[in-house]
């Protein structure tokens, strides 16, 4: 095997350590409130919620879609997004905790809904 192509293997191995570590830092950490009834989705865009002050539609569109297969990624992916918050509002607002529009930007909640959120659901080690 020729040094070229070791180099090569070992930058792949590399690369893809890192990838792996940087999808870990990108995950929610918290799980949803089980009373809440959310899917794996819908918790996910929930966690960023949470986690930042505000999340544009970009961050979430690419971080809900990273390391999928090209054919997996729908044709109008800010339209499933749009979905999910429809969603998400919905089975969250008889806990009163809501979801607001930045418009032109994406969504935030609250800092007291975000703290609401994060007591409910507590936080993963």
């Amino acid at each position: 095997m020729s040094m070229d192509l070791i180099a090569l293997r070992e930058k792949i191995e590399l690369l893809e350590e890192e990838n792996r570590q940087l999808k870990e830092l990108l995950e929610p950490k918290f799980s949803a409130d089980p009373k809440w009834g959310l899917t794996g989705s819908e918790t996910r865009v929930l966690g960023y919620l949470v986690q930042r002050q505000s999340v544009t539609n970009e961050f979430l569109i690419d971080a809900l879609y990273m390391g999928s297969a090209a054919n997996k990624i729908p044709d109008d992916p800010s339209n499933m997004l749009k979905v999910w918050i429809c969603r998400l509002r919905r089975k969250l607002k008889p806990f009163d905790i809501e979801i607001n529009t930045e418009w032109g930007v994406g969504y935030f909640i609250s800092a007291e809904h975000r703290a609401f959120v994060l007591q409910s659901c507590g936080e993963r080690k």
